[in-house]
């Protein structure tokens, strides 16, 4: 079955829908990289100076963490309550970004120019709540039921939040009238941005109901926000051209990009409605907008070839259109071709990328630390094609499987993300700090998959497994594995076959009580299962499938064994057999023979005679079989294991210690 759980969102727009499970967000400017799950919960990993992980240190991470919940409403970590999940995420240099469900905005990580929206400029580890600041509401950015907050952004030090109604709220850092309130004044807590060259409006951005704001995209030291007419506007520093309007003036309020070479425009950049920008993004200081016949406009810094033109060093002021390079079935311009499109763009600090129809990716600019994904070093001025790297399942480029499709990018500061429809994350270039979450800190100059947390497994998994093993005695198979972390696990399917049988499922979470997953948790667990309807001189094969809160489920196929039943001779008497280890902490196993097909019940309980846990209550057939008890939130002391199946009864005690 296919892997469902992750989505990269590379421009947040109002409607915000995903496509699949999982998210990660846009980060032109980090050195860290941040994920969001489909159950609301956040995981990153990378630099973590400024406490921009969230885990409430300063501990650099090479593999994913959940960033703990801090001001956020829930038990440990961020969206960790189903009913108020976070829905968008993003990153700035050193801080981050998230957006719940009830519109309401958290920030944690760097804060010396107020970039977190708390009234203060006090480094934060773990979330806080922004402040509503010039938002109608009650106290909080978002906190009105009515307008909520739909989409995010942040700049290097500077954040953008965009309201229901389309109306845009900014933050932070102002030195280059980048908050757009006609001022250079820090703000710590949100301001509203004036309309400036907005003619529509009456006094902000996106306060004309019939041409909202739409989208919102935030660079070093500029801002942009595309409205619903498909037009562009830009504010803030403006030293490289990267407002569009053909100056290198700043702005402290909206300017409109101007059409540059958009041909089919009048005066501005999408204003012909037969073919409108769609989507927008920002590196440093470039710009890119995506139009809906699938071809790119850039614009600004080119020091590295970065607007794709074919040229360096030559900065535009207007926006240019990116050249096909190596898009072979174009014409002249990248994603001219209307059988495969471009449909997805991001910006770093000096590299961009571009995802097509089929499922390949373009990149250009900039290339130390091979973030191009072309194995090499060397600067490109038009795009290239990413090649595959760990894709393996692709032929030469990454995506280029039709059935295992890339469907989304992202970029960091100089480093590179992708999605696969299967659910796999891959990252390539700068690595120093951990971004690229393979456990390493090494550069990489073509894709490599993300680790899961505690970096084992992949981060497309709902379960990290660490292992999954099975052994033959007293005539039964069993069956263990152990799981690294869960993520809405509802619990495992176990399937065997034998010959050219097909696969059958054996057990389930269903009618299994020690098959049950343990929801959403970081703590490793050990499971098992004793599989006692196998026969002499047959070979098995089994595997396990986990299952998921939405029903999806995961096939371990990279897990599946094989298992030589040869003249199994079963011995099975009644009763519960002697428990190892005996004392014991974390788990103990517990093994019992039935003689018989009966309802069966395994209850442990305390010295005083109170049932502490119920193992098994289940109908159970008759042979050996084995459990895991791995006690919560008990005392030291001893405990007694009941069993009872039919009329038989067996007693043993066990000694948990900590």
């Amino acid at each position: 079955m296919k892997k469902t759980n992750l989505v990269l969102v590379l421009l947040l727009f109002a409607s915000g829908s995903f496509l699949f499970a999982q998210a990660l967000g846009p980060q032109p400017t980090a050195y860290h990289t941040v994920g969001l799950h489909s159950n609301g919960m956040v995981y990153c990993w990378g630099c973590n100076d400024n406490g921009q992980l969230g885990d409430n240190s300063i501990t650099q991470r090479l593999t994913p963490i959940q960033v703990l919940k801090g001001a956020y409403n829930g038990t440990t970590y961020l969206g960790d309550d189903s009913g108020n999940k976070i829905t968008a995420v993003a990153l700035g240099e050193f801080y981050s970004v998230a957006l719940a469900a009830d519109g309401m905005v958290y920030t944690w990580g760097y804060n010396n120019h107020g970039q977190l929206g708390d009234n203060s400029t006090t480094q934060r580890n773990t979330p806080v709540k922004v402040l509503k600041g010039a938002y109608t509401g009650s106290t909080y950015l978002g906190d009105d039921s009515d307008n909520k907050i739909t989409a995010v952004a942040q700049g290097k030090y500077h954040s953008i939040a965009l309201a229901e109604d389309g109306t845009v709220y900014t933050w932070g850092y102002n030195i280059v009238g980048q908050l757009g309130n006609n001022s250079t004044t820090q703000s710590n807590i949100p301001v509203k941005v004036l309309k400036g060259a907005y003619s529509e409006g009456a006094t902000y951005l996106g306060d004309d109901s019939g041409n909202k704001i739409i989208a919102v995209a935030l660079g070093e030291y500029y801002s942009l926000a595309l409205a619903a007419d498909g037009t562009v506007y830009s504010w803030g520093c403006n030293d490289d051209g990267q407002l569009g309007n053909n100056s290198t003036t700043q702005s402290n309020v909206p300017i409109k990009v101007l059409k540059g070479v958009y041909s089919e425009g009048t005066a501005y950049l999408g204003d012909n409605s037969s073919n409108k920008m769609t989507a927008i993004a920002l590196g440093k200081s470039h710009s890119i907008a995506l139009a809906a016949d699938g071809t790119l406009y850039s614009w600004g810094r080119n020091d590295d070839g970065q607007l794709g033109d074919g040229t360096e060093d030559i900065d535009r002021l207007t926006p240019i259109k990116v050249l096909k390079g190596a898009y072979s079935e174009g014409t002249t311009y990248l994603g001219d071709n209307s059988g495969n499109k471009i449909t997805a763009v991001a910006l770093g600090q000096a590299h961009s990328i571009a995802l097509a129809t089929d499922g390949t990716v373009y990149a250009w600019g900039c290339n130390g630390n091979g973030r191009l994904g072309d194995n090499t070093q060397i600067n490109r001025h038009t795009p290239i094609k990413v090649l595959k790297g760990a894709y393996s399942e692709g032929t030469t480029y990454l995506g280029d499987n039709s059935g295992n499709k890339i469907t989304d990018v992202a970029l960091g500061l100089q480093h590179s993300i992708a999605l696969a429809a299967d659910g796999t994350l891959y990252s390539w270039g700068q690595n120093t700090n951990g971004q690229l979450g393979n456990n390493t800190t090494t550069p990489c100059t073509t894709p490599i998959k993300v680790n899961g947390v505690g970096g084992t497994g992949d981060l497309a998994l709902p379960v990290t497994l660490v292992s999954f093993a099975a052994n033959s005695q007293n005539g039964n198979i069993t069956l263990t594995w152990r799981t690294e972390s869960e993520t809405e696990n509802l619990g495992y399917i176990l399937e065997r076959s034998s010959a050219d049988n097909e696969w059958e499922t054996i057990a389930d979470y269903q009618n299994c009580k020690a098959l049950q997953g343990h929801g959403s948790t970081t703590e490793s667990y050990t499971y098992q299962y004793v599989d006692n309807t196998v026969q002499s001189g047959v070979t098995y094969a089994y595997r396990l499938g986990d299952v998921d809160y939405s029903s999806n489920i995961i096939w371990h196929k990279e897990i599946e064994i094989t298992i030589e039943a040869e003249d199994l001779e079963i011995l099975v008497e009644f009763g519960l057999q002697k428990a190892y280890p005996n004392p014991f902490n974390p788990e103990i196993t517990l093994s019992y023979g039935l003689t018989e097909d009966a309802h069966t019940t395994l209850l442990i309980y305390d010295m005083r005679g109170q049932l502490v846990e119920t193992l098994q209550d289940d109908n159970m057939s008759a042979g050996n079989h084995s459990i895991i008890w791995q006690p919560m939130n008990i005392s030291t002391g001893m405990y007694i294991v009941r069993l009872q199946s039919g009329t038989n009864t067996s007693m043993q005690k066990t000694v948990y210690v900590k």
